[in-house]
């Protein structure tokens, strides 16, 4: 929400700008690739440096909306069916799958787990159960994980990758988001959360591509 007589702003998902005295809407966030809050905040750091710097509003919107983010950082990495598939491999404590999963509305399928680093998960339980319609967990964390979540939203336990995303595809229908946020570090079953990244995106790619090919 706007703080300062000057700068950028997002209100009710549109980012707009006061510099110089003039009042001007740059973008609606709709419009952009990333998804979250904290995506929204770090696009008005981004516009308010751009306009200082000169940069007109027609190329600044068009520059925040083509932007993909970074590298498993709430990384989209496919549509299979109508569903969205997104990487959140960074994520390695409770506030980071809270913060992936208030992304979207009340449509993820929220995948994490991996080894334990003792985060308090009951802590965004709240969270969870606004935003999240089913629960996959995986890794030497799981038990503590459905512990801790339990009532928050339906909850499987698989012993993979593979086996929780076939999971969840088999639950998730058009228009909803699977999100892989571990919450977790990676060490019990990936080398390090690029890794980890990197196989669930191979993964959803094998998907998408089969289910390509069984159609053609």
């Amino acid at each position: 929400s706007r703080t300062a007589s000057e700068g950028v702003w997002c209100d009710r998902g549109v980012l707009y700008s006061t510099i110089g005295g003039t009042h001007e809407r740059l973008l609606d966030v709709e419009s952009m690739k990333l998804r979250g809050r904290h995506n929204h905040e770090n696009a008005c750091a981004a516009a308010a440096a751009a306009k200082l710097a000169g940069v007109g509003n027609t190329a600044i919107a068009a520059g925040l909306a083509a932007f993909t983010g970074l590298e498993h950082r709430l990384e989209f990495v496919a549509e299979v069916d109508g569903v969205h598939y997104y990487n959140d491999s960074k994520s390695t404590t409770a506030e980071s799958v809270a913060s992936a999963a208030g992304a979207f509305d009340n449509n993820v399928y929220l995948i994490a787990g991996g080894r334990d680093k003792g985060c308090n998960f009951a802590s965004v339980k709240d969270i969870i159960a606004r935003h999240v319609r089913g629960i996959c967990l995986i890794g030497e964390a799981a038990p503590r994980m459905q512990k801790e979540w339990a009532g928050c939203a339906p909850i499987i336990m698989a012993g993979s990758l593979q086996e929780a995303l076939d999971e969840v595809r088999r639950k998730a229908s058009s228009g909803d988001v699977v999100v892989f946020s571990p919450g977790c570090s990676s060490f019990d079953m990936f080398q390090n959360f690029e890794h980890r990244g990197n196989v669930f995106k191979e993964l959803v790619k094998r998907l998408a591509y089969h289910r390509i090919v069984n159609h053609a």
